[in-house]
């Protein structure tokens, strides 16, 4: 039998996770501060999150929020706004 389905659910949650994609209750916006752009990877869940501008807002994925806090140009967004 084929495993097809897992296969594609593990390529999902190694894909970007941009702000255009749905969210949890527990996933909140970051703003990225910094000069440039900037790709962080989550450190739990593997996902590449993608910040093209100073300004960008992009969704985080709640268990991938501690590590994101720890960096300087990232800051938390408390109001869920659309980027």
């Amino acid at each position: 039998m084929c495993n097809c389905g897992q296969k594609r659910i593990e390529m999902s949650d190694s894909a970007e996770y941009s702000s255009s994609e749905k969210y949890s209750l527990n996933d909140t916006f970051f703003e990225y501060t910094g000069k440039t752009g900037l790709t962080v990877t989550g450190s739990v869940t593997g996902r590449k999150y993608r910040f093209n501008n100073p300004g960008d807002k992009v969704i985080i994925h709640y268990k991938d929020m501690p590590g994101m806090l720890t960096i300087p140009v990232l800051k938390e967004v408390l109001e869920k706004e659309t980027a």
